[in-house]
């Protein structure tokens, strides 16, 4: 029986991925107390940050389980398309809907336009960190981004090879160009 080999770079990439998704989860609570006061800090009432503190690390733990069941830590988000933005928006609409189930449940508090905000900055942070690392990975491999000047490229015919050879335009980091306009006969 073959061992299975373990990739190490793509573990700690996760674990980065983890923690950096722990750090958008509080910040999401939080923020969505601070905009539902105001940004006042004192104006909060303290049974609601007793909420966070108390369910906090459950509503974390329970949070990142729905992301591993979406996948949002399978995918490479090098290569990250509709599906992925998909896929991170219902993980964390179903996270909103479990972080109702857990408060409601436990008798607890919170104002009602907590769970909206709340769960709007949770998809803008989590989508931020992963736009952020696709980003920073195209820079650390030297590779220009997609608004850059670029060589412009038009491909007529090749129906699914055009397609595959688009595909590897846009991920080759040893071409320089841009496709702007592809035609095929159907």
């Amino acid at each position: 029986m073959k061992k299975k080999e373990i990739n190490y770079q793509l573990l700690i990439r996760r674990i980065c991925l983890i923690v950096l998704d722990i750090i958008c989860i509080i910040a999401a609570s939080i923020l969505a107390l601070l905009t539902r006061f105001e940004f006042d800090f004192s104006q909060i009432p303290k049974e609601f940050l007793k909420v966070i503190y108390k369910y906090g690390p459950f509503t974390i733990v329970i949070t990142l389980i729905i992301f591993s069941l979406f996948r949002i830590y399978s995918s490479l988000w090098e290569y990250a398309g509709i599906e992925e933005v998909f896929s991170l928006i219902a993980a964390c609409l179903a996270a909103a809907v479990a972080k109702i189930v857990i408060i409601l449940f436990t008798w607890s508090v919170m104002p009602r336009s907590w769970y909206v905000l709340d769960t709007i900055y949770l998809m803008i942070l989590i989508g931020a960190t992963r736009v952020s690392y696709r980003l920073i990975r195209l820079r650390r491999q030297n590779r220009t981004f997609p608004w850059s000047k670029r060589k412009k490229v038009m491909i007529i015919g090749g129906g699914e090879a055009g397609r595959s050879l688009i595909t590897e335009i846009q991920n080759s980091k040893y071409l320089d160009q841009k496709v702007v306009w592809y035609a095929t006969l159907i």
